[in-house]
């Protein structure tokens, strides 16, 4: 199952536009406010705290949405080998479908990905930045 979030023509209120900023918002400022300094955001609702926990949710809804299609699909995988299941779908199968854990295990695949994506290319771009001799061949 795809989110389709490369297509150069996404539309702004597509559910893969929505997925891709609300990751922007847990993985960027918001989360690292939340991570460091005093915790005011436990005593008091910050801005910053509103719109990770409004990120945090568009998440999850979007991947529930996601994981539930899959769900129903899963009879259809029911005359298949497991080598030929996803990962989603063996667990899926394996949990059963009223389990949390394909939601849950889909969710922190997505944010690693996408956290270790990021990291690995500002750390490229960063070390072509401070070594322009190697630019060129």
């Amino acid at each position: 199952m795809r989110i389709n979030c490369l297509d150069k023509e996404l539309a702004d209120d597509s559910d893969a536009r929505k997925f891709v900023n609300a990751v922007k918002i847990v993985l960027g400022r918001e989360a690292n406010d939340i991570a460091s300094g005093i915790p005011y955001w436990k005593y008091i609702t910050t801005p910053g705290y509103k719109r990770f926990d409004n990120a945090s949710l568009e998440i999850f809804n979007i991947s529930k949405k996601f994981i539930d299609k899959a769900k129903e699909n899963m009879t259809e995988m029911d005359n298949k080998s497991d080598d030929d299941l996803s990962v989603l779908q063996k667990l899926i199968k394996r949990c059963g479908t009223e389990s949390q854990i394909p939601l849950v295990m889909a969710q922190d695949a997505i944010m690693a990905g996408v956290d270790t994506t990021g990291t690995t290319g500002a750390f490229l771009l960063l070390d072509l930045a401070r070594n322009p001799d190697k630019q060129n061949p």
